[in-house]
C-alpha cells in the first residue's frame, strides 16, 4: 500500500467561498476603484465582470484575506485561476 500524499490531495480540492470571501472581494474591487489592474478597464460597482484574484492561492489561509495578496481584474485576463 502506498503512502497518502496529502499535498496532492489538498492541491486538487476546491476551496469553498464563504461570507468573508464575498466581503474581501468587494473590498479589493473598491480599493482598486473598480478598474482591472491589468488592462485599465473600468466597471460599475455592481458589475460581475471584475473578479478578485489572489497571487497566492486562497487555500493558504494565512494569506487568504490579506489585501496585498489580491488584485482586481477581468476574468479572461486573469485566467480564472482562483
Amino acid at each position: 500500500m502506498s503512502p497518502i500524499n496529502f499535498c496532492e490531495i489538498v492541491s486538487k480540492m476546491r476551496v469553498k467561498r464563504d461570507k468573508r470571501d464575498d466581503i474581501f472581494s468587494k473590498m479589493i474591487r473598491a480599493r482598486d476603484g473598480y478598474y482591472c489592474v491589468k488592462c485599465g478597464v473600468k466597471h460599475e460597482e455592481t458589475s460581475t465582470g471584475l473578479h478578485c484574484s489572489h497571487n497566492v492561492p486562497r487555500r493558504y489561509l494565512r494569506l487568504r484575506w490579506t489585501p496585498l495578496n489580491a488584485i482586481t481584474g477581468l476574468s479572461h485576463i486573469l485566467g480564472d485561476s482562483n
